[in-house]
């Protein structure tokens, strides 16, 4: 009877042991991943900023260039803008 109850608690601080170390493998993962989801959020937000500024501009310019009925000036991106381009 002794054997047995002293392999149970063998066995039963085991597996509390084993335990603790796949809660510290989680921990381990959980950090490595959410320092990595925190870079791409934080870099994905740049980029929509400033992606939005430079849109932003652009949508500007062309309505201000059109309003003020300098439309036809306007560069375009599938034309040459100045001589050295069109060489």
């Amino acid at each position: 009877m002794l054997a047995r109850s002293s392999s149970a608690a063998s066995a039963s601080r085991a597996g509390r042991a084993g335990d603790v170390i796949a809660r510290e493998a989680l921990t381990l993962a959980w950090d490595a991943i959410h320092g990595r989801l925190e870079r791409i959020f934080r870099d994905m937000a740049m980029g929509w900023v400033q992606a939005g500024t430079i849109l932003g501009d652009w949508a500007g310019r062309g309505l201000a260039r059109e309003h003020l009925g300098l439309a036809g000036e306007a560069p375009r991106p599938d034309r040459p803008r100045t001589e050295r381009e069109r060489a």
